[in-house]
């Protein structure tokens, strides 16, 4: 009866520790970019040309990393609480699409076509613009 008994609670200790393994992953949330030191620090048609060039050498070097560019404003839409700014690549077909979720959304609001600004985000990949996400305003330059 006690060897019943150790494994029973053993069995329960197993499950528990699972269950606040489980509970702390699904709870954690996402590091804040603002804060991550950039991987690579470019300008916005340098990063297009890279995808350009060899997109799947791109996508093994720059997905999943934190990338900081500079570059002119040439768009930016906001739709379904996302803030999107679309930095020129020096390609008409083609730019960097930087998106600010709802919690960095506000520091760049004020943010306007024409304008030099430096933006830190994580890159995604390329669909026809190369694109990061949960990106920041790191500075805004003179023209």
């Amino acid at each position: 009866m006690k060897r019943w008994k150790l494994f029973t609670i053993f069995f329960l200790g197993i499950c528990g520790i699972a269950f606040l393994y489980g509970w702390t992953e699904f709870h954690r949330g996402q590091k804040d970019t603002s804060v991550m030191t950039p991987d690579f620090q470019m300008n916005a048609p340098q990063l297009v040309v890279a995808f350009q060039q060899n997109e799947a050498d791109a996508n093994k070097t720059f997905n999943d990393k934190v990338v900081a560019i500079t570059g002119v404003v040439s768009d930016v839409a906001t739709e379904d609480n996302v803030l999107n700014v679309l930095m020129d690549g020096s390609d008409p077909m083609s730019g960097v699409l930087c998106q600010f979720d709802v919690a960095s959304m506000q520091q760049a609001r004020h943010i306007a076509p024409g304008q030099k600004i430096e933006i830190k985000g994580i890159c995604t990949g390329m669909l026809t613009d190369v694109v990061l996400v949960r990106c920041v305003l790191v500075s805004e330059k003179n023209s």
